[in-house]
């Protein structure tokens, strides 16, 4: 790997001097983990922890490398790239993320994260980001957007008014030209599809002084019906099908409007004025409208009209903390909105992208090794709950722990479930290994558990151990005796090491 870092260097150093332009400082920086895991799910009986393997027992490996080439302080381009996660003994004739891992490897499995370029104005106090980016909507409770949390192509721009406040703007294409090209059911010539992409506009003001953050935001997107059809990404379906009501398909999106409309408000913050407590909070909104649905039959002709396809709804959160010299006890408590009795009127449920939900590190995807394995949820819609937790315990040098206890409870009307004359079949219906959007109701309960170990072995080595057990609950009399028997107690242990540089 040294050898392959040095030669990148030197090419582009090469390439550098080849165009003629001025002298670079380049910056490498990155992370690799290695990690074992083993366990299971709850839904399918016994889904298996990892995903893409049929097993409850894998071994990945992930390396993340990023690349600054610094020109000045108002100039910099950034590469970034991931290999992995690699399954070991997944076979490289494969292509995509855990591939490569099989006997002689050659796997598909590089993956561009980052390639933007930072620059400033001359004479203005105005940053620029353009080109493929991270990006998430500001959140103080656990870092964890509930709106969107990904990578995509864009330009985003800050500019500071005073030394406390400023203004941010970003413009991002998540979606374009995915769709295929379509036969008519009557016969006509293949066309291509008219509604193709998906643009998404924002502002934010951050509030920034030394106590108190404030950050109101809002966003808008133009959804195209079919810049999600077809759309075979490194993000799953999964991740945005939680746009649309549960019971939607969004491959096709059989709706009777072209182009929809989705738009989001949120306020967030923290204040430390008390310290060593601290409190945060996160509030958000949000409504995507893409007018009636359009059932049709398996040849692609019409049938009938029939629901909705709109969501609109909010999420709020709460953490206090209090921070002791050898810990960090704190209580953390959410709310989301669910769906109603009568579910053609569309879903009450926030509307998310790629959420992000760290509350706890199995059901949720707050784990440190950040590998394929959330138990319940990425996201916190339709749901409301507690976690109390303690953070940063460290009785000896170099080693600490989190011990996390949570509740949740589904918001959703039990009206939407098969057995009360609703859509949802299954509890389960809009989940995959690897990404869960699990349906609950006023009925349906969990418990979760983790115990997550981390030991500094060198300044940039470490080891972990993460623990989670999930007692889930899911209502017998609202999803029927099969949905029941597939509610299987999860249980997950991971053991892994972590270089960074």
């Amino acid at each position: 790997m040294k050898i392959l870092i040095t030669f990148v260097l030197a090419a582009g150093l090469a390439l550098g001097g080849a165009a003629g332009a001025g002298a670079i400082d380049i910056k490498a920086s990155g992370q690799f983990d290695f990690v074992g895991q083993w366990g299971q799910k709850g839904g399918n009986k016994a889904e298996p922890l990892s995903y893409d393997s049929g097993t409850n027992h894998s071994f990945y490996q992930r390396g993340r490398i990023q690349l600054d080439l610094i020109a000045s302080e108002s100039l910099c381009g950034v590469l970034g790239f991931e290999i992995g996660e690699i399954t070991w003994g997944r076979s490289g004739s494969n292509v995509g993320p855990s591939t490569g891992g099989g006997l002689g490897t050659g796997g598909t499995n590089l993956e561009v994260r980052h390639a933007y370029l930072d620059w400033t104005p001359p004479r203005t106090d105005l940053k620029v980001r353009m080109g493929l980016q991270s990006f998430a909507n500001p959140s103080f409770v656990y870092d964890s957007s509930q709106i969107f949390d990904d990578q995509a192509a864009g330009v985003s721009a800050n500019y500071p008014f005073t030394e406390h406040a400023g203004l941010t703007a970003w413009w991002f294409r998540p979606l374009s030209g995915n769709s295929p090209v379509y036969t008519e059911s009557n016969g006509n010539p293949t066309a291509r599809r008219k509604f193709n992409d998906m643009d998404m506009f924002g502002l934010a003001l951050p509030h920034t002084f030394p106590t108190v953050k404030v950050i109101p935001w809002g966003m808008y997107a133009s959804i195209g019906r079919d810049s999600i059809t077809g759309y075979d990404g490194a993000t799953s379906i999964n991740q945005l099908k939680a746009l649309f009501p549960s019971w939607v398909d969004p491959d096709p999106v059989h709706s009777s409007k072209g182009r929809g409309n989705a738009w989001w408000v949120g306020l967030t913050g923290e204040i430390t004025t008390a310290d060593p407590f601290r409190f945060a909070w996160d509030f958000n909104y949000g409504s995507v409208n893409m007018g009636r649905a359009v059932q049709r039959n398996d040849d692609g002709t019409s049938t009938d009209r029939d629901g909705n396809i709109k969501r609109a709804g909010w999420y709020a959160a709460l953490l206090a903390e209090y921070k002791l010299d050898c810990a960090t006890p704190g209580l953390a408590g959410w709310y989301g909105s669910g769906d109603g009795k009568n579910w053609k009127k569309g879903s009450h449920m926030l509307p998310m992208i790629a959420a992000s939900s760290k509350l706890t590190s199995f059901g949720q995807d707050g784990a440190d090794f950040d590998m394929p394995c959330t138990g319940l949820q990425t996201g916190l819609a339709g749901t409301w709950g507690l976690v109390a937790q303690v953070k940063d315990v460290s009785l000896l040098e170099d080693l600490s722990h989190t011990l996390r206890a949570a509740y949740y409870r589904g918001t959703n009307h039990t009206n939407n479930a098969g057995r009360r004359g609703g859509p949802m079949q299954s509890p389960w219906a809009n989940t995959d290994a690897d990404t869960a959007y699990l349906y609950m109701t006023t009925r349906d309960t969990a418990w979760e558990f983790n115990c997550d170990t981390s030991y500094t072995i060198y300044e940039n080595l470490s080891a972990g151990l993460e623990l989670g057990y999930i007692k889930l609950n899911i209502n017998e009399s609202i999803w029927g005796k099969d949905n029941k028997k597939q509610s299987r107690n999860m249980y997950k242990i991971a053991v892994g090491m972590t270089y960074s540089f």
